[in-house]
Order: structure tokens, then sequence, then C-alpha cells
């Protein structure tokens, strides 16, 4: 079809999930009634839009620009008209407010059922962790072969007799055990944090890298949005050389 299969597994990578490259809500500044924050991105994405878009894809910018517009005139009022894109003359239309103010008020609707359910599953999550730190806790079987009192103060009925020599001893080997296994388990966790550090150390962000392609075909694109050629940079650069004794 005459893709890059590099490419398209790139847009896919892309463009298949949210992430902060390409990707923001315009929703949670209107619910939140951050009208400065959404006029600065829309004007942002006005500007930069000629900018950003590759060579391939260019053709689309005005129906781009055309939803962008909109989107500024559905919540603002372009106060001057000589400045139309200047986002420090946008007003924000009072029909914005009550856009806001029902988007809070059905968030609110949809959470209510989402926090109940939340409850209750933390209520069941904090019973059963209960019933596994019980079962697998070893202060009860300790107890008697440390000569301490369990955190209940009295021991189960199984573990209120006398201790045979060998049970203490594999009592003991458990407890090692699982000492040890913890201790792996804790090393397994803390490498990854320790990896993640020293990656945002040296690359200053943990985002994927990005193909160098793709920045490439952006760096022929200038702001106006006409690519340039580096050959007429070329013939400049010869013209302003001094002629040579064979010239």
């Amino acid at each position: 079809m005459g893709l890059s299969f590099d490419h398209v597994l790139q847009a896919i990578q892309h463009y298949a999930g949210q992430n902060k490259l390409f990707h923001k809500s315009i929703l949670r500044y209107i619910e939140n009634g951050e009208w400065c924050r959404l006029a600065e991105m829309l004007f942002r994405d006005l500007r930069d839009l000629p900018v950003v878009t590759p060579s391939h894809l260019r053709k689309n910018i005005p129906v781009m620009e055309s939803i962008i517009n909109a989107i500024v005139d559905e919540y603002f009022i372009r106060g001057d008209k000589e400045r139309p894109f200047d986002p420090r003359d946008w007003r924000t239309r009072e029909s914005a407010y009550e856009i806001a103010t029902n988007m809070r008020v059905e968030g609110m609707r949809r959470k209510g059922p989402a926090l109940e359910e939340r409850k209750r599953i933390e209520k069941q999550a904090a019973k059963k962790c209960k019933v596994l730190i019980q079962k697998h806790s070893m202060v009860h079987p300790s107890a008697p072969v440390s000569k301490l009192d369990a955190p209940s103060g009295d021991l189960s009925p199984s573990l209120n007799r006398p201790i045979s020599e060998v049970e203490i001893v594999t009592s003991m080997e458990t407890i090692k055990r699982q000492k040890k296994a913890r201790s792996q388990l804790v090393a397994l966790q803390e490498r990854p944090t320790r990896r993640r550090l020293s990656y945002c150390e040296e690359y200053g962000n943990i985002e994927e890298p990005i193909d160098p392609d793709f920045w490439l075909e952006l760096a022929e694109i200038d702001p106006a949005g006409l690519l340039t050629s580096s050959e007429p940079a070329v013939e400049e650069r010869d013209a302003e050389k001094p002629p040579t004794e064979e010239q």
C-alpha cells in the first residue's frame, strides 16, 4: 500500500493510547472552570498546528483549524475584531458557565454509585486481607517458641499445649524461609524503582523515545507551513565563496 511499516507502528503507538504529547482533554478544564488554561491551550493548538503537522497530512490543517475555532466560539467571545486569535481578548460566555455546572452535577451523579461500589470493594478487600494475614502470620506459632503472648493475649487451643523440639525447629525454619522470601520480594520491587529513577536522570522523563525520522520531517517545515529545501542554501553558500584562481 506504499506505507512504511515502522511509521505505521509508530503512529499506532502514539495515537492508540492517551499520552501527554499528542492528547489532552478539554473536558477537565471546562468542568473545573479553568477558562484561562482552556483559552491558552486552544490558542497554542491554532498556533502550532501548521508547524507540527507532517507534510503528508497538511491537507487536514483547514479541517482541524475549523474544529478548534468552533470550540473557541462555543465557549468564548472574541473581543477585539482586529485580534480574534489573541486569547487575552477572549471573554467566557455565560452558556459556558452553565455547561460547566451541568458537567459537575452530572459528574457527581455518576460518581455516587462508583463511590459506593469502591467502599464495598475496599471493605471486602480489608476483610480478605485480615483473613490472609491471620492465615499466613507466624505470630501464633512463634509465640510459644519465644515464650511471648499472642496479640490476642491467648493462644488458640491447638497451640495451648507443650511444643515438641521438632515443632520448634520446624517453626523457626519456616520463619527463616519466609523472611528470606520476603527480602527477595522487596528487592524485586525496589529494582524497577531504581531503574526508573536512573532512566529519568539520564533522559529527563519516562516517555518512550520517538522515531528520529518524525522530528527530521518536522524540521523540514518552516513556521509558515511551507516545506524548505537545503539546495538553495547550498547555492547561496557557493555564491558567497570568493572566486578561485582557476575561475
